[in-house]
C-alpha cells in the first residue's frame, strides 16, 4: 500500500481499507458431528448458543453475527437470515440466495429463548459490552482456545458451516435443495464435501 501511494503521489489514509487475517477465513476445516458435540459441551454462556445453532443452520459468522431478535420465529421454529456483519456494520448478505428461511430444531429455539433471557430487541449475540461481534474476537478469544484445550485440530466459524453441508449431503439431500438451505451460490463446497464423503 505504502508503494502505491509513492507511486501515485497520494495518500489514501483511512479511505481504503482491508480485512485483518482474523477476519477473513480461509478454512477447510470440516468439524465432525462428535467434534461438534465436544465444542458446544465445553463451551460457556452465549459460545454455547452461537456454535450449537452455526453448526445446525450452517450460516455464515456475519449472518449469525447480525441475527437479531425479530429474526427468530420462536413459533415456526424458523430464523430468517437476511444480513450480515462486517467489522461491526450490518450490510446486505454475501450473495442473492443468502436471504432465506431456515428451520431450526425445537431445542436450539428453546436455547435462543433461554439465552436472550426475555430481551425482545437488539442483536441475538453481543459483546460484553452490548456491541456486534467482531470474528476475529469469537476465534482469538473463545473458539481457538476451546479446540485447544480440547486437543482439537484449529478451525474457524467456517468449520461449521462445513459441517452442517457434509451433514445433508450424507443425509441424500439434494444439492440445489443444500444451496437453498444454506444460502450458497455455488456448488464447489458442496460438491468437494460430497466427494470426500462417497
Amino acid at each position: 500500500m505504502r508503494t502505491l501511494q509513492l507511486a501515485l503521489g497520494k495518500k489514501f489514509g483511512k479511505a481504503v481499507s482491508y480485512p485483518s487475517q482474523g477476519e477473513v477465513e480461509i478454512d477447510p476445516r470440516c468439524y465432525l458431528a462428535e467434534e461438534v458435540n465436544q465444542i458446544v459441551d465445553a463451551a460457556k454462556g452465549q459460545d454455547k448458543v452461537l456454535f450449537r445453532l452455526a453448526a445446525e443452520t450452517g450460516a455464515r459468522a456475519g449472518e449469525l453475527y447480525a441475527l437479531t431478535v425479530d429474526d427468530l420465529l420462536f413459533d415456526l421454529n424458523v430464523i430468517y437470515i437476511n444480513k450480515s456483519m462486517y467489522r461491526q456494520k450490518t450490510g446486505s448478505p454475501k450473495t442473492k440466495n443468502a436471504t432465506r428461511w431456515v428451520n431450526v430444531k425445537p431445542y436450539v429455539m428453546e436455547m435462543l429463548k433461554a439465552h436472550l433471557n426475555g430481551r425482545t430487541e437488539g442483536l441475538v449475540f453481543q459483546s460484553r459490552r452490548k456491541t456486534p461481534l467482531v470474528n476475529c474476537s469469537v476465534l482469538n478469544k473463545h473458539l481457538h482456545p476451546l479446540l485447544r484445550k480440547l486437543g482439537l485440530k484449529r478451525g474457524g466459524m467456517h468449520g461449521f458451516r462445513h459441517h452442517r453441508v457434509s451433514t445433508l449431503v450424507m443425509a441424500g439431500t439434494p444439492i440445489e435443495v443444500i444451496k437453498k438451505w444454506v444460502g450458497h451460490g455455488s456448488e464447489e463446497m458442496i460438491s468437494s464435501l460430497h466427494s470426500s464423503s462417497s
